[in-house]
């Protein structure tokens, strides 16, 4: 059984003229970005590995997420992440390395909500947003990522930085 948490970055900040890639956390994301961290730490403890998407409002998030819950690992940047499809997105997973159970994905809506809120309906027979800063912890049965798939999804968890 693998573990994965699939989070959406902390708020960025839309004051500026910056293209999205570069668009950085505002004021509330840098403050809820490290409460989701502890949240994590104190609830399952830190993820084996952190792998966001390089835009710098994810990235600035992974760094306080990181920081917050104790992991001291290198972050993993991958570009497939951002503006990922469904597919893009298991197509990462399946390549995790399977000495990591436990992964943190941080990345972009609507992919990673749309995920989020399939396994909640499955589950619960009703929707869920998925704003900023929001985690959707699942356990997946399976014994390596290569096996991955969204069916095997089941949702365990979800907290929002409110």
């Amino acid at each position: 059984m693998k573990k994965i948490y699939i989070m959406r970055h902390a708020k960025s900040d839309w004051d500026n003229d910056l293209g999205d890639f570069d668009r950085p956390l505002n004021k509330r994301g840098e403050k809820a970005a490290p409460l989701m961290g502890e949240w994590l730490l104190q609830k399952y403890g830190k993820p084996d590995l952190i792998l966001a998407s390089p835009a710098k409002r994810a990235k600035q998030t992974a760094v306080a997420v990181a920081k917050a819950c104790g992991y001291s690992k290198d972050l993993v940047w991958d570009h497939h992440i951002y503006l990922a499809s469904s597919r893009q997105i298991i197509t990462v997973i399946t390549n995790i390395p399977n000495h990591f159970e436990s992964v943190l994905l941080i990345g972009h809506n609507p992919t990673l909500g749309d995920i989020v809120l399939q396994a909640y309906y499955k589950k619960y027979g009703q929707g869920v947003d998925m704003p900023t800063g929001a985690v959707g912890v699942f356990e997946v049965d399976i014994k390596q990522w290569a096996d991955f798939s969204f069916n095997k999804l089941s949702i365990i968890d979800y907290e929002t930085p409110k």
